[in-house]
């Protein structure tokens, strides 16, 4: 296997933090990024201590500002970029109810889960495009599926439903790209709590087949290794 370049964001802790390590596992080129250099020197020294070499960037995703000069210092860095992981987000549990949401929440969650997302691809494309097989993988999530779209996580499911059709609409705008989405299951994170039925590990099974694996169609979205309906 061919080690890849692979950009994860959010890859402190949660799923973020296990899609790196596998990533590492596996004998990748893993850059993990974190909203802080305390994060991410914590992450890369926890990584480090499980014998896994990573590097540690600062990104904050809801402050595109930062993007053009965090790209710029890639493409200094790297010829090219095989896969951007997208997998930072957010749900602001106090206002999940759709009385409840209001404008700093929705605010918050798009730029974070959608916004973000969107800025930060457009400014990664072009080194993704120099590698043989460049990928965007989008982690989001059921709640955000039109097909099963239910009550509550107002701002959450909006903000997942818009970044499952931004997965779409940039397959189409870059077919010499592989673009996915895939849902990672209620995992035992910060986000899933506790009692979530799904392991991390498991949970981060998924985005990295997506990033690894021969077999990926673009444009579709994912769960256990499957499509699934949007």
């Amino acid at each position: 296997m061919t080690s890849k370049k692979i950009l994860v964001t959010g890859g402190n802790r949660g799923i973020g933090f296990e899609i790196c390590r596998q990533l590492a596992e596996m004998g990748h080129q893993v850059i993990l990024t974190a909203r802080t250099q305390d994060k991410a020197r914590q992450a890369q020294e926890e990584l480090a201590q499980l014998g896994f070499i990573v590097q540690a960037e600062v990104l904050e995703v809801d402050k595109p500002t930062g993007f053009a000069a965090f790209a710029q210092k890639l493409s200094d860095q790297y010829q090219h970029l095989d896969v951007l992981i997208n997998n930072a987000g957010v749900l602001l549990k106090d206002k999940l109810d759709f009385q409840l949401v209001d404008e700093a929440t929705l605010q918050q969650t798009f730029q974070t889960n959608l916004i973000g997302p969107i800025l930060l691809s457009q400014q990664l494309i072009p080194l993704l495009q120099k590698s043989q097989a460049g990928r965007i993988v989008n982690v989001s999530s059921f709640l955000g599926a039109l097909s099963r779209m239910g009550g509550n996580y107002t701002a959450y499911r909006v903000s997942k439903a818009a970044l499952n059709a931004f997965t779409l609409h940039l397959s189409m705008e870059y077919p010499d790209l592989i673009i996915t989405s895939c849902h990672p299951g209620h995992v035992q994170t910060d986000m899933g709590g506790t009692t979530a039925p799904r392991t991390i590990d498991k949970g981060a099974e998924t985005p990295v087949w997506l990033a690894t694996a021969s077999d990926v169609l673009t444009g579709k979205f994912y769960f256990d290794k499957e499509v699934t309906d949007w």
